[in-house]
């Protein structure tokens, strides 16, 4: 490849100078206070009949007029796969592991105690496996919980995904299976409407917009631009009205928005992990507190405040989480009468928020990338470990074909056959799952739930191929898993074999599908029997070479295949080892230049 290094350094300091031209304006812009009407959140509320969870405010906690009041919200910020696996982490089994399962064991008994106290989960891919294990009494105390509106499942997605590089299949249906879960088992009011996205490294508008479509109408993030951040806190900015699609949506696409003051831990010092026993709550305790969060209060435009009461896989001492924060509570509100502090949840934040009429400033934009000081960007993570990122988009390629195909051909009791492979789908997105942010071990253990799960999932494919085709049971389809490196056992070993092809789209689809064959000559033909052209090519010596291959094939068959949408189509092939070998096309392109360029930068590739 040549490049004109010179012309390069120009357009580098050009762009450079319009980068930071473009960031003086953004930050005055930032300045002038754009207003927009005030929206109506929670426009959702259920008729009067099922007055009970999240669709009746009445059980939101009391506030007090006049006063600041100030919103604990306790959590867990509990990762699904990280620096330890995904049931690591739920039972606690490796050692220095959290245990998930504990957390929600002791919490839920914490609650029974105090029916002021109030808790709010996310993860319902360990929330799911947690009701499964309990016996009814313990069943019986979470659905009264919920009902009371002090058990709040929020987010209600199987885990708190990613916004920078899911894909909009993906984050559908990994909320459509937290929210079966959640309707099916506690009814349309055990749903909040609210995203607790806390953890995730910068936000997309594309993601914020789906949520809306879904009927989310506040969202709490954690993470942004620290110059966006502290320009957001002189200004009071910290609250505003994401207007996620401007162009096609509308206003009907905004959605409250918070940015936590500190992020989702709990103040400095007040975290309560370390101990064993609730520390005394002195005077000195109280007011240092109190006075911390007067100073967060005037970077927001309401008389309300939330303050996130919790860290990394918290409560599992809930005891002295609760028996620390129980006289806090008490205490504050006594010796402060200007100030109001209660147990609350995100979604009854917003609605006292709302209740304020305050005028909030639009935003349109994006929060990537994400930097903190003094100019880190974090943006390793759109390419890091990029076979798991291709991993879970051909999985997320099976699972649309799985469920369609299942459905096509009314497979009987295939549902929970699917259900394996959405599950690990669902995982797959989670904010240190798709990111590659995982130990490697962790990493490992992601490509092996991704694997068993599609296995599962070809299996409904297959009975499905066999039905729609009349086929015996003894036929079995086999999915060729190597054709990345050109390998494939069936195509490599038989002399006479069938290519089926279906498109999950809904649009037609040109695509080229290439296998390993042995033969000299091929005599390919379509359903209808008429002769398919194809090409021979040889398979390219740096991946012929590839120690883990396992094949010998030295060529490939290329065929063009045009795909009506949801269609299926299947190729009949012929090997024959004699006869004059057809011709290898070494190149696809012609023995020239190749340039590339725009206004500012050419590219020339020459050959040899």
């Amino acid at each position: 490849m040549r490049v004109s290094f010179k012309r390069l350094i120009h357009v580098t300091a050009a762009l450079v100078f319009i980068q930071l031209v473009h960031y003086l304006w953004s930050t005055s812009e930032r300045a002038k206070q754009m207003v927009v009407p005030r929206i109506t959140l929670h426009n959702y509320v259920p008729p009067e009949e099922t007055p009970e969870g999240t669709c009746s405010y009445k059980l939101c906690p009391k506030v007090k007029e006049g006063a600041l009041n100030i919103h604990l919200i306790a959590h867990s910020h509990v990762d699904v796969g990280w620096t330890h696996t995904v049931d690591e982490f739920y039972t606690g089994a490796a050692v220095g592991t959290s245990c998930t399962k504990c957390i929600l064991e002791l919490t839920v008994k914490e609650l029974a105690k105090n029916p002021e106290r109030r808790y709010i989960f996310i993860e319902m891919k360990y929330f799911s496996r947690f009701w499964q294990e309990i016996d009814e009494k313990d069943k019986d105390l979470i659905r009264q919980l919920i009902k009371e509106r002090r058990l709040e499942l929020v987010g209600g997605g199987w885990v708190m995904s990613d916004a920078g590089v899911t894909m909009y299949n993906d984050i559908i249906d990994q909320h459509t299976l937290g929210f079966d879960f959640i309707a099916d088992t506690f009814g349309t009011c055990a749903q909040a409407r609210t995203a607790w996205h806390v953890d995730l490294f910068g936000y997309s508008r594309e993601h914020a917009s789906i949520l809306s479509q879904m009927g989310y109408d506040s969202l709490f993030i954690g993470r942004i631009d620290f110059m966006d951040m502290e320009q957001r806190k002189k200004t009071k900015n910290m609250e505003f009205l994401w207007n996620t699609s401007p162009n096609n949506l509308k206003n009907k696409s905004a959605l409250f928005t918070n940015i936590l003051y500190e992020g989702y831990y709990a103040p400095p010092g007040y975290t309560m992990d370390k101990f064993s026993v609730a520390p005394e709550v002195t005077q000195p305790i109280v007011d240092s507190f109190v006075n911390l969060i007067k100073k967060w209060s005037v970077s927001f435009k309401s008389n309300h405040v939330v303050v996130a009461m919790g860290a990394d896989f918290a409560y599992r001492n809930a005891e002295t989480w609760f028996n620390f924060y129980d006289p806090l509570i008490k205490k504050a509100n006594e010796m402060h009468p200007d100030i109001h502090l209660m147990y609350s949840t995100p979604s009854c934040y917003s609605y006292y928020v709302n209740k304020e009429r305050v005028t909030l400033e639009e935003k349109k934009e994006d929060f990537h990338p994400y930097s903190i000081p003094p100019a880190a960007y974090w943006t390793g993570f759109y390419t890091t470990r990029g076979g798991l990122k291709r991993h879970i988009k051909q999985a997320g390629q099976i699972l649309q074909s799985c469920k369609q195909l299942s459905i096509f051909t009314d497979l009987q009791d295939s549902f929970q056959d699917v259900n394996v492979l959405r599950d690990a789908m669902g995982v797959m997105q989670h904010h240190d799952a798709i990111t590659g942010t995982q130990r490697a071990h962790v990493h490992s253990d992601y490509n092996r739930i991704l694997s068993q799960a599609t296995s599962v999932c070809e299996k409904v494919m297959a009975a499905a191929y066999r039905k729609l085709w009349k086929l015996p049971v003894t036929v079995t389809p086999q999915f060729c898993y190597g054709l990345n490196i050109s390998a494939c056992h069936v195509s490599e070993s038989s002399d006479q074999f069938l290519v089926t092809v279906y498109n999950p789209l809904s649009w037609t689809f040109d695509v080229g599908v290439r296998f390993p064959v042995k033969g000299q000559q091929l005599v390919i033909m379509d359903s209808r029997g008429h002769d398919v052209p194809y090409q021979l090519s040889p398979v390219h010596e740096h991946i012929a070479i590839i120690p883990e291959r396992g094949s010998t094939a030295d060529k490939e068959a290329v065929i063009l295949v045009n795909l009506p949408p949801m269609s299926m189509t299947t190729f009949s092939v012929q090997q024959f080892q004699g006869g004059q070998t057809k011709q290898l096309y070494e190149n696809s392109l012609e023995n020239t230049n190749l340039v590339i360029e725009n206004e500012l930068i050419m590219s020339s590739v020459t050959h040899g």
